[in-house]
């Protein structure tokens, strides 16, 4: 069992082993740090073994014995210190410029400690400078209202019935607003925009290992990669692939391709050389089977890090957006489309567009919003397929 003692420690109990190899337990996760090692055998304070282990974990779900001792009669307390991820490698919530943070928050979501991003940027593939900056922070109310609601007054054409007043649309409910069509967008374009990171399970092909064990992560647009292991259906780690053997060429489609950087052949095949405790039962289940379900079990994080969208990422909420805004001022004048005013036999009538007032804009921010949506989906990769034929 893995009990929190503290911010950064954690502790398990479990026996030592027979001599050198893996303590399986539950908990600990690679670079946690072994704090120490107490023998409480008997339910008496002992020496400190932390000198009989490794220094930090290197394989999810067990700690290597690196002593030869005979250790498994003894009740041994391990003590882990987590680090703290590093600030460069932890996500970053996106919020308006003026200090309101309406985004999910993700800093203690995931592990980001031992993480391998993309070759550039997520946007403008592969990019690593750029003459014009065109990153920028998630669009504020003010930059809705100038860029796409220019000269339309954001007033209900109902009065409130209790006040006597007409409902103004103010920066809170923009605000509300601009988020909700952040998570339109999400869907719509089957893509993220607010980083998430996701753990999730791939089959195992020979064929596909073969071509250097390629397949590909099921969202988009991938942005780092933290961990990829081959896990049991009981969530124990057989063996974590380095992160040095993952190419990340095409990582933001998705696409991971193993690439040791050893490489052996034996009988006309490429072998890895695989390190490690693990490394056994890996070779062996490659081995015997040509296709399995659920093998390999991948971390990685998706969306635009660095609280930063791209330009023609920030003009689709912004349409998004403000096709809501619209949409919803535009059904309050839908109470008449006419009014006639008459007195002594003289008449006046007025006519309007009622519901349908904002209509011209709407159709010009819906192709603008299918144009977008289509460009971005084909450049951040979301109709490719990776597979065998």
């Amino acid at each position: 069992m893995f009990v929190s003692n503290s911010d950064d420690l954690a502790s398990v109990v479990s026996a030592g082993n027979t001599g050198i190899g893996p303590i399986l337990m539950k908990g600990p996760l690679v670079g946690d740090l072994l704090f120490a090692a107490l023998d409480r055998t008997g339910g008496v304070d002992g020496a400190d073994l932390k000198a009989n282990f490794e220094a930090a974990v290197s394989v999810s779900g067990q700690l290597q014995q690196t002593a030869s001792l005979d250790l498994s009669a003894k009740t041994i307390v391990f003590i882990f210190k987590r680090p703290e991820p590093s600030d460069i490698n932890k996500p970053r919530n996106y919020s308006f410029e003026n200090g309101l943070d309406y985004s999910p928050r993700i800093d203690k979501g995931g592990d980001y400690r031992n993480s391998k991003n993309g070759l550039g940027r997520v946007f403008n593939e592969n990019a690593i400078a750029v003459a014009w900056e065109d990153l920028e922070p998630l669009i504020t109310p003010q930059l809705l209202k100038e860029d796409h609601l220019l000269g339309i007054p954001l007033v209900s054409a109902v009065r409130d019935p209790s006040t006597g007043k007409a409902d103004v649309w103010n920066s809170d409910i923009l605000k509300r607003v601009i988020v909700r069509s952040v998570s339109i967008c999400e869907v719509e374009g089957k893509f993220d925009i607010f980083p998430k990171q996701y753990r999730e399970k791939e089959a195992f092909d020979r064929v596909q290992y073969q071509s250097f064990g390629y397949f590909q992560l099921r969202h988009r647009p991938v942005s780092s990669l933290q961990q990829l292991t081959v896990t049991t259906a009981s969530e124990q780690s057989v063996y974590q692939v380095p992160l040095d053997w993952i190419d990340i060429g095409y990582l933001r489609q998705g696409q991971i391709n193993i690439l040791p950087l050893t490489i052996s052949i034996k009988d006309g095949a490429i072998v890895p050389l695989l390190a490690g405790p693990g490394g056994s039962a890996f070779l062996s289940i490659f081995g015997n089977h040509p296709w399995l379900a659920s093998f390999w079990e991948a971390i990685y994080t998706t969306g635009f890090p660095e609280n930063k969208l791209p330009r023609i990422v920030n003009e689709y909420i912004g349409v998004v957006a403000a096709m809501e805004v619209l949409s919803a001022i535009g059904a309050t004048y839908s109470r008449s489309t006419s009014t006639s005013l008459g007195l002594d036999g003289l008449s006046q009538s007025v006519s309007g567009p009622g519901a349908q007032i904002y209509v011209t804009r709407l159709k010009e921010l819906a192709s603008k919003r299918q144009w977008i949506r289509t460009r971005l989906q084909s450049q951040l990769g979301v109709g490719t397929i990776i597979d065998n034929v």
